[in-house]
């Protein structure tokens, strides 16, 4: 029945959410402890976006900040800009951008740009350019080379966006790629990534009656 279909569909993306989250958080915490050029937080994030859609992708990337910020609570201040990050990524993928490597390392310029805009205020006029991550170490090294606060965190953070959200496009889409069809064919978005035409088995066809 086409309202029971509907159904698992939608509890299939809510159970993906939280895994997403975790999958972040751990890239959060590996990329702060050892101090990274990056954030590594996203991917999760790239995933369910691309797969379920932005209202999924703006919840991951909502959830994502407020557990970081339990970990470190300056972090919460950055929750907008991962949210934003879940809605543009999933808004271009609607469109088929994550389907094929080149489009998709555009998703991860896009959201690069977008990423930059949102945090450089934040990192600049709230935390004075410092935060836990090594954006930071790139920061005071070009106030070192005699740049201002301002230009040290806007080049700084399209230095970090750029390595992070490609580099998170790029590991997002392989790993779309080697989810099977039969599990794709359950996502919202999850028709757009098939490789080759899926019909449902017949234990699923019942389950659906």
């Amino acid at each position: 029945m086409p309202g029971k279909s509907k159904k698992k569909l939608e509890m299939i993306t809510v159970a993906l959410i939280p895994f997403a989250v975790a999958i972040n958080f751990v890239g959060y915490f590996l990329s702060s402890s050892l101090k990274l050029p990056m954030y590594l937080d996203s991917i999760g994030t790239f995933i369910v976006a691309a797969t379920c859609g932005w209202l999924p992708g703006l919840i991951t990337g909502i959830l994502t900040g407020v557990l970081e910020g339990v970990s470190y609570p300056p972090s919460m201040a950055y929750a907008i800009n991962c949210a934003a990050c879940g809605v543009i990524i999933g808004l271009l993928s609607q469109k088929g951008w994550m389907k094929k490597f080149l489009p998709a390392l555009g998703v991860g310029v896009i959201v690069t740009l977008a990423s930059v805009l949102i945090s450089t205020p934040i990192t600049a006029y709230l935390f004075g350019g410092i935060t836990e991550t090594g954006n930071s170490v790139v920061t005071i090294a070009l106030q070192a080379a005699g740049f201002g606060l301002i230009p040290a965190v806007i080049i700084s953070t399209i230095l970090t966006e750029a390595l992070d959200k490609v580099l998170v496009a790029v590991v997002a889409f392989f790993i779309i790629k080697a989810i099977s069809d039969r599990f794709l064919s359950k996502l919202p978005l999850g028709h757009l990534y098939l490789k080759k035409s899926f019909a449902p088995s017949c234990s699923e066809a019942e389950d659906d009656d």
